[in-house]
């Protein structure tokens, strides 16, 4: 790297030094092309160095200082705030141009779009994992490099090539990439990494082999944007676990298909030994499950996470304009508990964050302090309210009715489970009285109800005060 000799001479008392926006004195000037740190040039002046962003005259400062670091200043004040964000764009560039090597990052998938191992679960909630893909990060030695090299409707800030083919390198300083960018980069099905130096200390520019490192070693500072081949390596293993809970799923349907034919050749058997009490007992059983087998049939498929997630979205963007206007607004916790997913919310045929909010308005927002609710009375109101899943909700009253007839008889019975229902089609069967408990413990937990002594779910409307003092309270935990 070209260097220049040290001459020490005055520094202007005209330079303006204040730092830019981002709180960094200007670390790189620009000269014939290149970004030069401050001891890599003459003092002052005599630097020949301009801002990397406004092209004005620089001068280098604080060469031979042992209490500040060396830095460039503006030779005359200029309303300039990025002229640090540009040297470090353009110093991190020339780096890797100038070593012609570069770390790349490990691949690892994302919990966003490729959770890895890729997950999956069959018709009854069980999970499954396909096959874990990752790709460590190495070190790359780079064959050809160009800077801001015109692609097909893109600039990448660095095209190269290395040993695997075609290579583009991203640097971020202050803007990742955006979302046309990667676009154009998936549909050209480039390979593209982005290093990320908008989290490094402030002195770290000022030090010109300690910046190198961040650019070139740093692996904690690096993703990858586009890498086709480890993706394309992720579809695979998600396409074969994708079949494998397919081909669990017909087994589900066919198991079910031959319950329900077993269950009725079950009956007409049981009919003809109904006289002695075991045979008794099996025809009532299967008796009071013939009632339900149509709706029990299609439960695993109707709780299915695949179909929930499907639902759950086309409700709310059905509801998305309404609860955008009930939001308006509302206090910051109360708003996100509103819109803090839950489980089995969906049961009630609305989007969750829509009956919640409604069921704000209708109980809080409208009521005067003191006014008592019940727990029983709401969810009423909700089942009235909202076009609630009727079939899974016949399913849920004959489990309720089957433990209060239990408790009638003087068992001590706590659970739900219905004994002429299995234990598989049990443990399937939403609770729909718990969403809605669950979310009035938690308007209680922000005082904005408080629970009536001695009364069963019963609580009343807090006084104004109470409910304003939590803007920034936290959603109520599980």
């Amino acid at each position: 790297m070209e260097s220049m000799p040290f001459h020490p001479q005055p520094q202007p008392d005209t330079a303006c030094e204040s730092p830019n926006r981002n709180g960094l004195r200007v670390p790189f000037g620009l000269r014939n092309g290149r970004v030069w740190a401050p001891r890599e040039v003459a003092p002052g002046l005599a630097c020949g160095c301009v801002c990397p962003a406004c092209h004005q005259p620089l001068i280098a400062k604080a060469i031979t200082s042992t209490k500040r670091v060396p830095h460039f200043a503006h030779a005359v004040e200029v309303a300039c705030e990025t002229g640090a964000e540009s040297g470090i764009h353009m110093r991190a560039k020339q780096v890797i141009t100038d070593r012609m090597r570069v770390a790349l990052p490990a691949w690892g998938g994302n919990l966003l779009d490729r959770p890895n191992p890729p997950t999956g679960r069959d018709n009854l909630r069980r999970p499954y994992e396909g096959r874990r893909i990752d790709i460590p990060g190495s070190d790359a030695p780079l064959l050809k490099v160009h800077q801001e090299f015109v692609m097909d409707g893109f600039i990448p800030d660095v095209h190269a090539f290395d040993a695997d083919g075609e290579l583009l390198i991203e640097i971020r300083y202050t803007h990742a990439v955006d979302d046309q960018k990667e676009e154009r980069v998936r549909a050209g099905g480039y390979r593209m990494f982005e290093i990320d130096l908008s989290g490094m200390d402030r002195d770290t520019p000022h030090d010109p082999d300690a910046f190198e490192r961040l650019v070139l070693d740093e692996p904690a500072n690096r993703a990858w944007i586009c890498f086709p081949g480890a993706e394309a390596a992720w579809a695979e293993s998600k396409r074969l676990l994708d079949e494998r809970i397919e081909e669990i799923n017909r087994q589900i349907e066919e198991d079910a298909r031959r319950e329900q034919r077993e269950a009725r050749q079950r009956l007409e058997a049981l009919q003809a030994e109904a006289k002695d009490k075991e045979g008794r007992r099996a025809y009532m059983r299967q008796k009071l499950r013939t009632r339900h087998l149509p709706a029990l049939a299609e439960l695993p498929g109707r709780v299915s996470p695949d179909r929930i997630a499907s639902f759950t979205a086309d409700l709310e963007a059905q509801a998305a304009d309404r609860i955008a206007e009930l939001r308006e607004g509302l206090p910051s916790a109360l708003d996100r508990l509103c819109m803090k997913p839950d489980e089995d919310d969906w049961i009630y045929g609305v989007a969750p964050a829509l009956w919640r909010l409604c069921l704000l308005r209708h109980y809080v927002q409208r009521r005067e302090p003191g006014d008592r609710i019940n727990n029983r009375d709401v969810f009423q109101w909700i089942k009235s309210s909202f076009p609630i899943d009727r079939d899974l909700y016949g399913l849920f009253i004959a489990q309720y009715d089957a433990r209060r007839e239990a408790r009638e008889a003087g068992y001590r019975k706590r659970t739900l489970d219905f004994w002429a229902f299995t234990e598989e089609e049990n443990g399937l069967i939403p609770n729909f009285y718990l969403p809605v408990n669950r979310f009035i413990e938690r308007l209680a937990w922000l005082h904005v109800l408080k629970p009536v002594p001695g009364e069963l779910g019963g609580y009343e409307v807090a006084s104004p005060p109470d409910h304003g003092m939590f803007p920034d309270a936290e959603v109520a935990p599980d």
